[in-house]
């Protein structure tokens, strides 16, 4: 019974490790989701270009949900255009009219789904402006469902829920 807690230990410290992982790239974004209160199944997103070296600019951000969701329909800022015919599950924006500077933010971004995503990950990918190389990230969109947080949930709840059930069993 105790490898279960150990198990759930080792689960959140690499999960905690994996997340400050990025932190040391010189090129990182953030993608904030909220859900709208006005259109069902509609997320509304800001891109952040949080690079710490001012060489990065960020110039294209795609959205991936989970298979049992896809893309009804996008919104797109004036200077972006749109991927979301390519895949049911994926959403590509792309940058037309220049790049997201290191330290710059963009609002406008929408997208609606046939149902609540389980999961929004995001793939980002920069311009190192000084020498011409490209790099990508990944990440969890901040705000929206994060599958890693309800395993973790879970996985706590289960040695409690059978220490109680054992507790019951005993007194009986």
């Amino acid at each position: 019974m105790r490898a279960l807690p150990t198990a759930a230990l080792i689960l959140v410290i690499g999960l905690a490790v994996c997340a400050s992982a990025s932190a040391d790239l010189p090129y990182c974004a953030e993608i904030v989701a909220t859900k709208s209160t006005t259109a069902p199944n509609t997320w509304i997103y800001t891109v952040n270009n949080t690079s710490t070296a001012p060489q990065y600019a960020l110039w294209v951000f795609g959205i991936e949900v989970d298979e049992n969701t896809s893309v009804l329909s996008t919104i797109t800022p004036a200077g972006w255009t749109v991927d979301d015919e390519s895949d049911p599950h994926f959403i590509t924006w792309i940058y037309m009219a220049g790049e997201l500077e290191a330290g710059g933010s963009r609002t406008g971004f929408a997208a609606t789904f046939t149902g609540t995503p389980a999961f929004q990950g995001f793939t980002a990918m920069f311009d190192n402006t000084d020498t011409g190389e490209s790099r990508v990230m990944d990440g969890m969109v901040s705000g929206a469902p994060e599958p890693s947080g309800a395993l973790v949930l879970l996985t706590g709840l289960a040695p409690l829920v059978a220490a109680g059930m054992r507790r019951r069993r005993a007194r009986a």
